[in-house]
């Protein structure tokens, strides 16, 4: 399950990502977050990903970094920090990370809130 919170002001989008996380679910997410593009072309998110059960393969990688390229071209800028300790789904997002292609999209994993969010707003 994912949930939303943005913050117009911040230009942030606060992201609680918990439970299963398949293909589809990842592909809809990295769809979803255009909708912000308007309101903040240079985006700032923080994901809560603590709680997340991978249920993709590394065969779907590429197409998840072509959908996260793909929606980087709605924006100027992306500064997309991820909480995980799980040390798989580190591994899947710097595979994600290594498939981003955009030059204006930059995800980073962080294991703590405060690191993430110091990395966000120095």
């Amino acid at each position: 399950m994912v949930k939303y919170n943005f913050d117009i002001e911040k230009q942030l989008l606060i992201v609680d990502n918990s439970g299963r996380l398949d293909f589809e679910s990842m592909k809809t997410y990295f769809l979803t977050i255009r909708k912000y593009a308007k309101e903040a072309p240079n985006l700032l998110i923080l994901e809560n990903a603590l709680k997340v059960e991978v249920k993709f393969s590394a065969i779907d990688i590429p197409l998840l970094g072509a959908a996260l390229n793909k929606s980087a071209t709605h924006f100027d800028s992306v500064m997309h920090a991820v909480i995980l300790k799980d040390t798989t789904n580190v591994a899947y997002a710097m595979l994600i990370n290594d498939h981003l292609s955009a030059f204006n999209y930059t995800l980073k994993v962080f294991d703590s809130h405060e690191a993430a969010h110091n990395w966000l707003f120095p």
